[in-house]
């Protein structure tokens, strides 16, 4: 799988993709070690998420820790599924402000666990987002703003 990226270091300087369905954008946060589903985002699409029944703590850069409850779901990137677990978030100030700046939504990060679990490289040369577990070519949705 090959995701590009280009349009968003473009535009707006963060790696995003979006899924295949279009109904959630992640951040790709190389920082992160968990991977991060914004609270609305879950309410919107809790029909594809299962809570796993275990709570678990989010350390952002701040430092202060944050309550969150973990989730686990499938979701379609480049023409693979992939499965991962999420810790539902309130949503931050951060996000809200780049929904400000961009009109777009954030709907979460993917962090280290995904992009170790599956293999995944982030090439800032080639400005693409690559797995070691399929060979599929992706171009990014452009419906969303």
């Amino acid at each position: 799988m090959k995701i590009s990226i280009d349009k968003w270091i473009k535009k707006l300087g963060m790696p995003l993709i979006i899924t295949e369905d279009g109904k959630l954008c992640f951040l790709i946060d190389t920082g992160a070690s968990y991977n991060v589903l914004l609270r609305d985002a879950y309410e919107r699409c809790k029909n594809d998420f299962k809570k796993l029944g275990k709570h678990d703590f989010l350390l952002g850069m701040v430092g202060d820790p944050q309550k969150i409850f973990m989730v686990s779901g499938n979701i379609k990137l480049g023409g693979a599924v992939y499965e991962g677990e999420f810790g539902v978030l309130e949503s931050t100030e951060a996000m809200n402000n780049v929904k400000i700046l961009t009109g777009l939504q954030i709907d979460g990060a993917i962090g280290v666990e995904f992009l170790s679990k599956y293999g995944m490289v982030l090439d800032f040369a080639t400005n693409e987002l690559r797995d070691s577990i399929s060979n599929n070519s992706y171009s990014p949705r452009e419906d969303r703003k």
